[in-house]
């Protein structure tokens, strides 16, 4: 969370558990908080393409996720994002 006009952001890599099996890719799910006051997605300045969750790229081992927020004005919706990931091996 931040104040009025201010931005966030997160650029993380996120690696699935354990060494990778032959011929899997990485596979993921990203769960974006439906709890009121918990995610404010009109605050999503980056983001995927619906602004509604974040830049995510599956790279061969892991993935990489990327979110910037911005508070709006002094009376506006402060910025927010809360998401959850599942990241794992799939063939």
């Amino acid at each position: 969370m931040n104040g009025p006009c201010a931005a966030a952001e997160v650029s993380v890599d996120i690696f699935p558990a354990g060494p990778k099996p032959p011929n899997a890719k990485v596979g993921y799910v990203e769960m974006v908080s439906q709890v009121p006051g918990e995610t404010y997605t009109k605050t999503i300045e980056i983001g995927n393409a619906n602004h509604d969750g974040a830049e995510i790229t599956p790279l061969p081992d892991r993935i990489h996720v990327r979110v910037k927020v911005r508070g709006q004005s002094l009376k506006g919706l402060p910025g927010r994002f809360k998401a959850l990931y599942r990241v794992f091996w799939t063939t």
